[in-house]
């Protein structure tokens, strides 16, 4: 499992989501990347491995298989950029529990990356306007006249 092979399978996942990979199923295209994580190849970047899985189950409409498999990736090494990649996906998805849990999660981690700051802050702009609109608005205060 080379750095191509793995690149070539982002490609793969990224033209299936937007439709342009007509020769390949979504299915078929999980069932590579399945088989390159169950193979557990010596010297494969796991953490990655596991990014492409959880996309893979994510363009399946797989949402809590998707979660499992990026908390994998954050153990395997991927760390705070899966954590925050896993509140992206329950934003899109509108789980704004999972979203708030993995941004918490990610805010208490330490070592951020000056990207994965940004990131951060951008999520819970998402993430804080998200929860105003789903908390409708608030209750009418009347005045005496």
């Amino acid at each position: 499992m080379t750095a191509y092979a793995l690149n070539a399978m982002n490609s793969l996942l990224s033209r299936s989501r937007s439709g342009r990979c007509p020769t390949l199923t979504k299915e078929q295209i999980h069932q590579l990347v399945e088989a390159a994580v169950d193979a557990e190849v010596p010297g494969t970047s796991m953490a990655l491995l596991l990014r492409l899985y959880a996309q893979s189950f994510a363009n399946q409409g797989q949402l809590h298989e998707a979660y499992r498999a990026l908390d994998s990736a954050a153990i395997a090494g991927a760390g705070v950029a899966a954590v925050l990649e896993k509140a992206d996906l329950a934003l899109g998805a509108g789980d704004l529990t999972t979203a708030t849990e993995a941004l918490s999660s990610a805010v208490a981690a330490n070592g951020w990356r000056k990207e994965e700051s940004f990131r951060i802050e951008r999520l819970q702009g998402i993430l804080d306007k998200k929860l105003l609109a789903a908390a409708g608005p608030g209750p009418k205060v009347s005045t005496l006249q």
